[in-house]
């Protein structure tokens, strides 16, 4: 993972004039086996929710992925899919 520029993602309240560092290059993903990498363009859902993909690096082989995760204030972070993960059904898997 040696050459990527720190970056993160932010989620901005204006009700509270808070913000949030929701994700940032170097952290844990939720499930705690990979650390975030570099991250796509955030989408803001009408509930408030942050949905975004990053790209991921297992910390026992350094090995990169990609996911999807989704932030809300409630919940936190959550991770809804990754790369090679089996689609809901048996239709497959999850790819780039």
């Amino acid at each position: 993972m040696s050459g990527t520029s720190p970056q993160a993602v932010i989620a901005y309240d204006y009700q509270l004039d808070t913000t949030t560092v929701v994700a940032q290059t170097n952290d844990f993903t939720p499930d705690g086996t990979h650390i975030f990498g570099t991250f796509g363009s955030p989408v803001l859902s009408e509930l408030g929710e942050v949905v975004f993909y990053a790209t991921q690096f297992d910390t026992s082989d350094d090995s990169a992925s990609r996911g999807i995760f989704r932030y809300d204030a409630a919940g936190g972070l959550t991770n809804l899919a990754n790369e090679g993960q089996s689609a809901p059904g048996g239709l497959g898997e999850y790819s780039r």
